[in-house]
């Protein structure tokens, strides 16, 4: 599990996070947006999903299922969300571990402080 500090972007956004976005019910307040999001989409037949290769990006290609969804930016609103209500929970912490770079200390920093972080909320 890793932990990563949040920073909302400084300046306007790249088109391929804005490409089909529309403000939702006509609005054009950024809180809301209506966009379609690719699930994966089983095989009819039941059968496991065929494997993917690193190099062979043609088997890349997986079915999808298309669903129109309204995501709603809940930003100064994050203490009305809870794990046993929403199913997610945004809980303000910053990590020690900087780097992911050595093993060891990975283990014997970050691996605790998860734990505990998990324990706390």
């Amino acid at each position: 599990m890793a932990s990563a500090d949040v920073q909302a972007p400084t300046g306007s956004l790249p088109t391929f996070f804005t490409e089909g976005l529309q403000a939702a019910g006509g609005s054009t307040s950024p809180s809301e947006v209506e966009a379609v999001l690719n699930y994966f989409k089983d095989n009819e037949d039941g059968s496991p999903p065929a494997p993917t290769y690193v190099d062979k990006p043609q088997t890349y290609e997986r079915p999808v299922a298309p669903q129109h969804v309204k995501i709603t930016n809940i930003a100064g609103r994050e203490s009305e969300f809870s794990l046993d209500k929403q199913g997610f929970q945004v809980y303000p912490n910053v990590a020690e571990e900087k780097d992911f770079t050595d093993d060891e200390h990975i283990k014997a920093v970050y691996y605790p402080e998860t734990e505990q972080l998990l324990k706390d909320v």
